[in-house]
């Protein structure tokens, strides 16, 4: 990927080339390169590490001056200045957002669509936010399965004011006959070709 334009510094192939060269300092900071793009604190933390940016900038411009013969010096210059111009589009955009804390608010106000380069930008921030947000479920997951086990119920209790009628026997005459040719298959063994099939 050969960015030239801001545009092209927020589409897919960057955002991959960065996972590639910066794939050690992601991990270490446990994010995302869709975090690194769209989350001005991020960009703040990358700033402050030390040499680390001109480091990831530097290996672009290397991988990239392979394939154009272009002084990786000059790329240099071009790739610094293209990446602080994002970080302040992306510092706007982000500031602009409303509070939401949840997929759902983002989707109700349209936060995860853009027709344009900053409606992109601020979609990309939205989800960098919400990718924040994960880090809550887990440490409320955590706590719920922490809670004591409570009894299982030895029987439903009966609504109030509702007859279920006679449950009918299958096959029923009366009820038509569901095909359903994608069910999901039962049993032990079933599921366990499905759970090594998801390894």
């Amino acid at each position: 990927m050969f960015c030239e334009t801001e545009a092209e510094a927020f589409a897919d192939p960057a955002r991959e080339l960065i996972f590639e060269v910066a794939g050690a300092y992601l991990e270490r900071r446990g994010i995302t390169a869709a975090e690194l793009v769209f989350d001005p604190a991020q960009h703040q933390a990358l700033l402050n590490d030390g040499a680390r940016f001109q480091e990831i900038l530097q290996r672009i411009a290397l991988l990239q001056g392979q394939h154009t013969r272009r002084p990786v010096s000059e790329r240099m210059k071009e790739l610094t200045a293209l990446a602080e111009a994002a970080m302040r589009r992306v510092e706007t955009q982000a500031a602009s957002l409303s509070d939401f804390t949840a997929l759902d608010q983002a989707l109700e106000r349209n936060l995860l669509t853009g027709t344009n380069l900053d409606g992109w930008v601020r979609a990309g921030a939205a989800f960098a936010r919400l990718l924040k947000a994960r880090n809550g479920w887990a440490k409320r997951w955590e706590l719920q399965m922490a809670e004591p086990i409570i009894q299982p119920l030895t029987a439903l209790p009966r609504l109030a004011g509702l007859d279920p009628g006679a449950i009918p026997d299958l096959p029923n005459r009366d009820m038509a006959p569901d095909p359903c040719p994608h069910r999901q298959l039962g049993g032990r063994r079933q599921g366990e070709l499905e759970f090594r099939d998801f390894l």
